[in-house]
């Protein structure tokens, strides 16, 4: 398994499912006749433990109970909640990311959000597990290190916010089929600065082989602890000033 040969655990990652899921004769899923599906309400902490019992089964290695999956990630949060089952039914939404929270718990399994809705973070106040989250956009994004203005709300809730990943060397090889736009290998420092200052997790996309390990090495210890302080950097009152007389737009 990949996670024992790296000696690291995993997260898993999975926003949204195929209809013809291995689960789909198991599980009502929602919306119907979409080209993809949630488990529907009712069926949510009976969806996620099935996947989640999946995950820890196939990552961790019978030899080492250390590695293996740790946490579950869901993406896309933003359009999901607002599919037409969440919008007509005023605790779906909620049915929902409660089924997902409880089928962690019982599993130790942490939750880190993405693309999360203010509605999506203030019911997080009442889910033992969401821990984390993106507060940026994409890295393939302009301005994706601009996170200080969500970090005011994720920080007040008790949440940790973050920057996507990042890459950490500025020779890297763009694939003409990746999107360029606002890729910014200039300023390597930069992200490596915020993420670390977010107090979030601190993740790296670099190709095999083209990870600056020096630059890695100024935010943590030799045993990996992030050097993170003890609150996230924040927005200070003057960028808000800046944006509204200069119709600027912040990340929240």
């Amino acid at each position: 398994a990949l996670s024992a040969a790296l000696q690291v655990p995993l997260v898993l990652y999975g926003p949204y499912f195929t209809p013809n899921n291995d689960w789909s004769a198991q599980f009502a899923f929602v919306p119907q006749n979409a080209g993809y599906v949630l488990p529907a309400p009712q069926d949510s902490n009976a969806f996620y433990s099935a996947l989640l019992d999946f995950g820890i089964n196939a990552s961790t290695a019978a030899v080492d109970q250390s590695t293996g999956m740790i946490a579950y990630e869901v993406d896309w949060m933003s359009c999901l909640s607002g599919i037409p089952n969440f919008r007509v039914a005023v605790d779906a939404g909620q049915e929902w990311l409660d089924g997902m929270n409880q089928a962690a718990e019982q599993r130790g399994i942490t939750i880190q959000y993405c693309m999360a809705t203010p509605m999506n973070l203030m019911q997080s106040l009442s889910l033992s597990q969401v821990t984390n989250g993106r507060a940026s956009d994409d890295y393939a994004s302009l301005n994706n290190w601009n996170i200080g203005g969500g970090a005011i709300l994720w920080s007040a809730l008790g949440l940790k916010p973050s920057k996507d990943n990042f890459w950490t060397s500025f020779d890297e090889k763009l694939l003409p089929e990746c999107h360029q736009h606002g890729t910014d290998q200039v300023s390597t420092d930069v992200h490596a600065i915020v993420a670390i200052l977010s107090c979030g997790p601190v993740g790296i996309s670099d190709a095999v082989g083209m990870t600056n390990a020096t630059l890695i090495m100024r935010t943590c210890r030799s045993d990996g602890r992030l050097l993170q302080p003890v609150r996230p950097v924040t927005a200070i009152n003057d960028q808000f000033i800046d944006c509204v007389f200069n119709e600027r737009c912040m990340n929240i």
